[in-house]
Formats: C-alpha cells, sequence, structure tokens
C-alpha cells in the first residue's frame, strides 16, 4: 500500500520532489526499508517451513 502512495502522490508529480526533498528522502528510505522487512519475514517463514518439513525432531 506504501508503495503504491509512494507512485501516486511523490514519482507522478516531480513538483512534490522538488519542493521537499527532505521528505521525499526520508519516505523512500521507508518504502525500502518495509519492502525489505517483508521479504525477510517471507524468507523467515519459508525456512521455518522448510525446516519443519526436512529435519523431523
Amino acid at each position: 500500500m506504501f508503495w503504491i502512495v509512494w507512485y501516486k502522490f511523490v514519482v507522478e508529480d516531480p513538483d512534490v520532489l522538488k519542493a521537499n526533498v527532505g521528505w521525499c528522502v526520508g519516505l523512500h528510505i521507508l518504502l525500502h526499508y518495509l519492502m525489505l522487512v517483508n521479504y525477510f519475514w517471507m524468507f523467515c517463514e519459508g525456512l521455518h517451513l522448510h525446516l519443519v518439513l526436512v529435519i523431523k525432531v
């Protein structure tokens, strides 16, 4: 959802980027952080499921 908001309001309107450079950089960092956290969470879930299926304790 954050990705959609970023591209709708910031990327489509270059004037917003020029007027709010600091905020746009902060939002861009937050966007990439949230995407990284999402991928890491999927990795952890996949690793957990893999270990449950492969290692039978």
